[in-house]
């Protein structure tokens, strides 16, 4: 795997590729913003930044033991959808020549994804974040990327749009930042509770998920985590609620020791359409190509949940009085 050259990058403050990268800094040689390097990563976050500032990035990460108790606790829910979509993403990427892909929303995907890009040794991930803790190359937002047009051959970005304050803008950065026929893998939370506190500000369904990605032609799209995962999820909500505050990182743990087991049962639901009006989250699949877009009976056409209500979109009426 080569590194992303430097020539790929661009200020977030004025948008242009004159960055000078140092040990301790980088500079821009276009407009003098200068920028730190936190544990050995850029923090290429724009100074005018409102929901992410410089200084976020820079706060001291979790500590180490934490981490490790969380690895031994079960998560509560499962991917029907995340092994053989990057498969598919990875493949392709490495049909071009010294390919670059870019995963937004790092946390622990370094790790977890090593085995699949140790496969293909042409193609050089590149991971980012704004979260201190998470394992990252370089700190910056989804919503204003700093690299210049066409860099990547594909994009992952999973539980990041909830996150971010204008999912569109997020969308449209990927993009600019592929290049054309790039491939992105996105997966979004649907009925899930809370997950980022005060940043947590959407959640979307599989057609809402399929609306943000209309300029991208769809290859698959579907599930990642049914019902029986919202079932966990409801059940810690209700339990933790009930808990007082000092208690609910063990009361956590041990719902998910005990508890974790329910999210098997959506192996059993991922065949049957109507899971997804209740998934938990859901993925989206698809190609850059320019010109292209989905219009909105495309969208809503492509149901498949309730039949009832599917029947009445396709011809016109009102779900309510069905």
């Amino acid at each position: 795997m080569k590194p992303l050259p430097k020539s790929s990058f661009r200020c977030p403050d004025c948008r242009q590729a004159a960055l000078r990268f140092s040990e301790d800094r980088v500079v821009c040689d276009s407009c003098a913003s200068v920028f730190p390097v936190v544990n050995g990563n850029p923090v290429l976050l724009a100074h005018d930044n409102p929901f992410f500032p410089v200084v976020a990035a820079a706060r001291p990460p979790e500590t180490s033991w934490i981490r490790r108790v969380r690895r031994l606790v079960p998560r509560p829910g499962v991917n029907l959808s995340r092994t053989p979509s990057l498969r598919l993403l990875v493949e392709e990427a490495a049909r071009r020549n010294g390919a670059f892909v870019l995963v937004v929303g790092s946390a622990e995907q370094k790790n977890e994804l090593a085995d699949l890009f140790a496969a293909y040794p042409t193609v050089t991930p590149v991971y980012s974040d704004v979260d201190p803790d998470a394992h990252v190359d370089l700190y910056c937002d989804a919503q204003e990327l700093p690299f210049v047009d066409g860099t990547f051959s594909a994009a992952i970005i999973t539980g990041v749009l909830n996150s971010t304050p204008y999912p569109e803008q997020a969308v449209a950065e990927l993009q600019r930042a592929l290049a054309e026929g790039g491939l992105v893998y996105s997966e979004a939370p649907f009925v899930q509770h809370v997950a980022f506190g005060a940043h947590d500000f959407h959640r979307f369904t599989l057609a809402g998920h399929r609306h943000l990605f209309r300029r991208f032609r769809e290859i698959s799209s579907g599930m990642v985590a049914g019902p029986a995962t919202v079932l966990y999820w409801a059940v810690e909500s209700l339990v933790l609620t009930l808990l007082p505050a000092r208690g609910r990182l063990v009361g956590k743990g041990l719902l998910r020791t005990c508890l974790s087991w329910i999210k098997y049962l959506d192996y059993l639901l991922r065949r049957r359409p109507a899971a997804v009006d209740g998934a938990s989250n859901t993925y989206f699949l698809g190609r850059l190509e320019s010109g292209y877009e989905a219009d909105y009976y495309s969208v809503v056409s492509r149901y498949e949940g309730d039949p009832r209500i599917a029947v009445a979109v396709a011809d016109g009426g009102d779900p309510s009085r069905r």
